[in-house]
């Protein structure tokens, strides 16, 4: 059957505002007119409020801008109008795009251990990025710092930009860019930019693998000041499975090979809640490097106790 509540509506509210006297053109919203659109906002039914829009405005046609200003803000998101009987094409408000919203994280971490070796270090790690239409944004950040009986034993940066596109519900094509500095590993600066293919291997809220692969340039200037553009191969995985509510494990680990160099990070963390967007974290980092120089043939590890904040 047609729903008939509309025309109802319509008819109702055409019949109050005659009763009330609608104000001619030159005047400003009545308070009649004004109590009966703030009481059908109220409502929060989309119709109801169209209908008595749709008549207010056709007895207060120079109220415009009043009207407009009892309207809530969703009223202004994408919403199709019914047609008054006798009227033609619908009525399309118009369109504002809702904003995009940044997800992501940051994370905290250090310690200070004293004895017959006194060392003091830190962490600092950053996580954002916003999904709009197929794009996914991703901007990460990171930070290690640490000192042993007052030498430096560790000093690592890294920043690195990543843009995912969908190409269907499983896979998505990707292009990067990062740079890292880790002078105890034989580079003072190196930018990578690669490009390639990622596969959604598990994707439910639960339990998320994605696995990339593709070629990519690193430029890397070492710490005996020459310098070398190399092309490499490059392939990443990444684990996410939240095993309860409040207990999340994660797995991030990359590789770059090329004539001469290899890169290996894998970093494993589990995290446990605190409150709604405060967590705990443990985690344990793997870098693996050998390059051309002696000093840069190694393998590091990082074992980290810190308090991550996710909004």
């Amino acid at each position: 059957m047609p729903d008939k509540t509309i025309p109802l509506l319509q008819t109702a509210a055409a019949c109050v505002l005659a009763l009330t006297g609608a104000a001619p053109a030159s005047a400003t919203l009545p308070s009649s007119v004004r109590d009966m659109i703030e009481a059908a906002r109220d409502t929060g039914d989309p119709a109801t409020l169209d209908a008595i829009v749709r008549v207010a405005r056709r007895t207060n046609p120079d109220a415009g801008a009043e009207i407009d200003a009892l309207l809530p803000l969703p009223r202004l998101m994408p919403l199709a109008v019914t047609p008054m009987p006798g009227e033609g094409i619908p009525v399309t408000i118009a369109e504002i795009a809702p904003p995009v919203i940044w997800r992501g994280e940051g994370e905290l971490g250090g310690f200070l251990t004293t004895g017959k070796t006194e060392s003091v270090g830190g962490s600092v790690l950053f996580k954002v990025s916003r999904e709009e239409g197929p794009w996914k944004h991703s901007l990460a950040g990171r930070a290690d710092y640490q000192e042993t009986g007052g030498i430096l034993s560790r000093e690592f940066f890294q920043l690195a930009y990543k843009a995912d596109w969908r190409v269907s519900d499983a896979m998505y094509a990707y292009g990067l860019s990062s740079y890292e500095r880790d002078r105890l590993a034989g580079f003072y600066g190196r930018v990578s930019t690669g490009a390639g293919l990622g596969v959604k291997l598990a994707n439910t809220e639960e339990f998320r693998v994605n696995l990339e692969g593709g070629p990519a340039v690193r430029h890397t200037y070492f710490t005996d000041l020459h310098q070398e553009t190399a092309l490499s191969a490059r392939g990443a995985l990444g684990i996410d499975w939240r095993i309860t509510p409040g207990l999340r494990a994660q797995q991030n680990a990359s590789v770059y090979t090329e004539p001469g160099a290899t890169s290996v990070e894998s970093t494993t963390a589990l995290d446990t809640r605190l409150m709604k967007k405060l967590s705990a974290r443990l985690s344990h980092s793997l870098r693996y490097e050998r390059g051309p120089l002696a000093t840069s043939v190694g393998t590091d590890t990082v074992t980290r106790a810190s308090v991550v904040y996710s909004f």
